[in-house]
């Protein structure tokens, strides 16, 4: 399997499912995903599948739905937001054996089918209300969570980054919402706000393995229900080049952003954007030059700010391509933060100047064909993979992708890197 070759068909008018028949894997992977905009009461639907998943009508408790899993020959379920670009989605996932593989073969793929049908639809609800106790265990769950967010002093830095980094953007939110939000849930309105999640929220679902699409089909329409009034999702927002062409012409000073927390180590981010998103012509570029910044064991910031320089003991570069933003972040000693800072610059650019070896090129390259490459045995990345594409109305070729990577040249990564302007520099350090 060179690529990915993905059946789809309408659910509604933003409701789809994709298909991929493929007989590499003797499991069976179901994702299935709701689209919301982050902005739409987050909290409350972070903690709707939780909740879900408890309640269900046909199991008396959250024990007796994984006994029932396990009886599945071991199949699995995990539940988790996500956040992509401006939009909070929420996963449903399911892994389990392909039966064609066991002799006699047993149903295992149909009642996953209706018990993932029976946690959506059929909730246990009196008077218009979730469970008060089933519900009161998994909103205390959330709130432990989101209280612990700061235990991760990376995680926790990262958050703080992106509500200075974002101030009036969604992707400033935290995809577990807030404590302020789910003090004010009660299982009675957020049994209301499960009725109108249903109703407007679009969904996609994804299904990998070795199966006849035209079962598959006829199946998810009988147990999955469209939209009945579908919710238009908002595009992710991305800055125009106008906008960041101005902004690198004001020459005002970037934010810099100090906060003192009880940790042994300091956590250095910093972030830059641009308007080269997911489908610009230039994101491949724009990936690729990341790369060279800090994606692999080989970037300048691995060899120049913590070997040779001894500045970090931890560094790295991320890109988001759904929003066009680059991050630099580090765990480093406080007396090291200037220092740090103006090394991670000059790196910055050193490649919008295309100043990429040839070592450096060729083993970015290569690092993202394996990438590549890995992504094709691993059916949730497959999937992650695609799902990025369909948000933005793309078609996941793969090579396409791989056939631009090696065309790239030390000219387009610096093109990538010139659109970029620094924004905020944000440092958690000790008290």
């Amino acid at each position: 399997m060179s690529h990915l070759a993905w059946r789809h068909f309408s659910l509604s008018s933003t409701s789809k499912a994709y298909l991929l028949k493929t007989e590499k894997f003797k499991t069976i992977t179901l994702h299935l995903y709701f689209l919301t905009n982050l902005e739409d009461l987050p909290t409350q639907t972070a903690l709707l599948p939780y909740v879900l998943r408890r309640t269900s009508q046909e199991y008396n408790s959250l024990n007796e739905l994984y006994q029932k899993l396990e009886a599945l020959y071991g199949a699995s379920l995990q539940i988790s937001p996500v956040k992509i670009g401006d939009w909070q989605l929420i996963r449903f996932s399911l892994v389990w054996p392909n039966e064609k593989y066991f002799s006699p073969s047993p149903q295992i793929s149909l009642p996953i089918l209706k018990l993932l049908h029976q946690i959506l639809y059929f909730p246990k609800c009196s008077n218009g209300s979730f469970p008060e106790q089933d519900f009161a265990l998994e909103k205390k769950q959330m709130e432990l969570y989101i209280q612990g967010l700061i235990n991760d002093r990376t995680a926790y830095a990262f958050e703080r980054f992106r509500q200075h980094f974002c101030p009036n953007d969604p992707y400033r939110l935290f995809e577990y919402g807030n404590l302020e939000e789910l003090a004010q849930i009660t299982a009675k309105n957020l049994y209301q706000f499960y009725e109108k999640f249903l109703k407007q929220t679009p969904y996609f679902l994804y299904l990998v393995g070795d199966v006849e699409p035209n079962q598959w089909e006829e199946w998810i329409n009988s147990y999955f229900l469209p939209p009945s009034s579908d919710q238009r999702l908002v595009e992710t927002k991305t800055l125009s080049q106008k906008a960041v062409e101005e902004k690198q012409k004001e020459k005002q000073p970037l934010k810099t952003i100090v906060e003192n927390l009880d940790i042994a180590q300091a956590q250095l981010v910093l972030g830059w954007k641009s308007w080269l998103d997911y489908s610009h012509p230039s994101s491949l570029a724009f990936l690729a030059a990341q790369g060279v910044l800090g994606g692999f064991a080989h970037s300048k910031l691995f060899f120049e700010v913590r070997e040779k320089a001894g500045l970090a003991y931890t560094i790295a570069s991320s890109l988001d391509r759904h929003k066009g933003f680059l991050t630099v972040y580090g765990g480093i000693a406080p007396e090291n933060f200037h220092q740090a800072v103006e090394l991670i610059r000059l790196q910055v650019e050193k490649i919008a100047a295309g100043e990429i070896t040839d070592f450096e090129m060729q083993s970015t390259t290569q690092g993202l064909l394996s990438g590549y490459q890995a992504m094709l045995d691993a059916p949730t990345r497959m999937i992650a993979y695609s799902l990025s594409h369909h948000l933005h109305h793309q078609i996941p070729d793969l090579e396409k992708a791989k056939k631009t990577i090696l065309s790239l040249t030390p000219q387009h990564l610096a093109k990538a890197f010139q659109t970029i302007y620094l924004d905020t520099i944000y440092l958690l350090r000790p008290k």
